[in-house]
């Protein structure tokens, strides 16, 4: 695992596995905040699919625009409303359209310090709050956040605020999907991605996986909790939010295989490498 702002380890032969279980781990617990995919391609464009397959029927998905100004992104007056109504009506902005979805953002490294800061607000309350024409607009934003970090220079990497708040990062560079994956002839990679439906033991849906709550699955020992909280420091991470995103990931985990308690696999699963947490593996 690598500090914040730093490159993840290299590439793993098994990097795709981890980054569709991360996958699978966010739509189950949007609480984990997203991903970071470095790199491009088919295998970054089958981890969004099978995040986007995993959230409920018709969840919204919104991409951020390079140049999105605050009004879109915040949401503000409508002015065509407010001229034909003779009072002041006001719209929603992209973050609260994504709310119970999706927002991805491409060119992750290049976004404005004034767009990823309210996105970040958004990822800490659950909501996007706008002051527009003496109005304040509250609207509900929760969302998974997808960051697409496209750069070339180890320098360039999503900012901090952002890629502190989502559990996993994953380099695909280079990476290629297994054939049993790979599109058909005139499909997208959605159709050809193995069912994320059925994923629990128990043949659940991810909506009734969800449904079951995370707080109705039983915690794991002290043993574990420590255990979890040695790694982190052993890793020398020491950002607050890893031993809770570590402990998402883990009950993610127990809820992804149909367990009610969270069982020592489910702590490795959410500790080990490559490619979890935002700096390198479930934090």
């Amino acid at each position: 695992m690598t500090e914040v702002g730093e490159m993840p380890p290299p590439l793993q032969s098994d990097i795709w596995s981890d980054a569709l279980l991360a996958a699978r781990l966010c739509a189950i617990d949007p609480l984990l905040g997203g991903l970071v995919l470095r790199g491009g391609g088919e295998a970054r464009d089958a981890v969004i699919a099978a995040l986007v397959e995993g959230l409920d029927a018709g969840a919204p998905v919104r991409r951020v625009p390079s140049h999105i100004d605050d009004e879109r992104l915040l949401g503000g007056l409508d002015l065509g409303a407010t001229l034909s109504t003779g009072r002041a009506v006001s719209r929603v902005g992209l973050l609260a359209e994504a709310d119970r979805g999706v927002v991805i953002v491409p060119m992750a490294e290049r976004v404005a310090s004034s767009t990823a800061a309210p996105i970040a607000a958004a990822l800490d309350t659950g909501e996007v709050v706008a002051e527009r024409e003496g109005m304040a607009l509250r609207s509900p934003a929760r969302f998974t956040v997808v960051l697409l970090d496209d750069g070339v220079e180890p320098d360039e990497r999503p900012p901090v605020a952002l890629a502190e708040r989502v559990a996993f990062w994953f380099d695909l560079t280079g990476a290629t999907l297994p054939s049993s994956v790979r599109p058909r002839t005139g499909s997208g990679v959605v159709e050809a991605l193995p069912s994320l439906v059925d994923s629990g033991e128990e043949g659940q849906s991810f909506d009734k996986l969800r449904a079951n709550g995370l707080g109705g699955v039983r915690a794991p020992t002290n043993d574990a909790l420590d255990a979890i909280a040695a790694t982190t420091l052993a890793l020398g991470i020491d950002s607050a939010r890893a031993p809770s995103f570590a402990l998402r990931a883990a009950r993610a985990a127990a809820i992804l295989a149909g367990r009610s308690a969270i069982t020592e696999g489910d702590v490795m699963i959410a500790a080990r490498p490559p490619g979890f947490s935002s700096h390198g593996r479930a934090r």
